[in-house]
């Protein structure tokens, strides 16, 4: 389990959650719950919700994609929700059991991110066969082929509602390149309908940033 969810789990105080507030700064991030009740100081964004969705499973939460339906308040001087340069595009992919097996990934771009770094929610509910995961650099990432060979490319597992984190500002005009790639067995035939992939971010979870549709055939 992520240590900062066992700190958040750890707070004898947190009795229910009904509300979120962030107070975030370039060098900390001060989570609240219920508007008053102190969870703890974090040395960013990305230690908060994980310690928010910490306090969540203390008080009984199972589903913790159940954090991003919280009302959250923000309170900074910094921009805390990127641009979106390029849109993702849908997925169809076929799992037929053969090496002639269609693939294909999901690219985005933010911009704009500077100060602090910002962190992203996916939200997904594939077929149990099927997970993700994903790559972020300061440039163009290219496509995949396979999943086996998104793995070998140092792209990340993720489930949904787990964090992915957007670093600061870099010398290309502040831009970072997300990359999502779909992994099951490319030997397993199976049948799915069609489901599709949200990023939200955690600041502001009413609006998702960018959306893809995944069709098996």
């Amino acid at each position: 389990m992520n240590p900062m969810r066992i700190i958040g789990a750890s707070n004898n105080d947190i009795k229910s959650v009904n509300r979120v507030t962030y107070v975030v700064d370039v060098n900390e991030v001060v989570a609240y719950v219920n508007k008053s009740t102190l969870l703890g100081r974090y040395p960013d964004l990305y230690y908060a919700y994980e310690a928010v969705r910490g306090a969540m499973m203390r008080c009984g939460c199972r589903d913790m994609i159940d954090v991003i339906t919280k009302p959250t308040d923000v309170v900074s001087s910094h921009t805390l929700v990127p641009t979106v340069g390029v849109a993702f595009t849908n997925l169809a992919l076929e799992a037929s059991g053969s090496v002639d097996f269609g693939y294909a990934t999901a690219q985005t771009r933010f911009e704009g991110v500077t100060a602090v770094p910002i962190v992203l929610v996916p939200v997904f509910e594939a077929p149990p066969q099927v997970t993700f995961c994903y790559k972020i650099a300061s440039s163009s990432i290219s496509g995949i082929v396979s999943p086996t060979a998104a793995l070998a490319a140092g792209f990340t597992p993720i489930n949904s509602g787990d964090s992915i984190v957007i670093p600061t500002g870099n010398a290309s005009n502040n831009r970072w390149f997300l990359r999502i790639a779909p992994l099951w067995n490319v030997d397993e035939i199976f049948t799915a309908p069609s489901f599709t992939f949200r990023v939200f971010p955690a600041t502001r979870p009413s609006s998702a940033l960018g959306s893809f549709s995944v069709t098996f055939g």
